[in-house]
């Protein structure tokens, strides 16, 4: 599902690229040190990442100041509709 939806957006990826943050409860500092550890783990150079609660997109963006310029860290806005907008960015 998460493929096909990434697909859908115009952004290929493969399946093997796709890492999830589970569901954390509604917790975005949780969220966050998922991030931090898939980041420090596989030393990416770029990090796209979606959700639909606008606390876990901050708590992801934040990490910009820890990982920019190194790494470039693009957040979205999924709407339960399924429309995507650009919500935070250090690119």
């Amino acid at each position: 599902d998460i493929l096909q939806f990434l697909n859908d957006q115009g952004l290929s990826v493969s399946g093997g690229d796709i890492h999830t943050a589970g569901d954390m409860g509604g917790n975005p500092a949780a969220k966050a040190r998922i991030m931090r550890s898939y980041i420090d783990q596989y030393d990416p150079e770029e990090v796209y990442f979606y959700d639909d609660n606008s606390g876990n997109i901050d708590a992801v963006a934040d990490l910009c100041k820890d990982y920019y310029p190194h790494v470039k860290i693009r957040t979205f806005q999924a709407s339960p509709n399924g429309s995507v907008s650009i919500a935070r960015e250090c690119f």
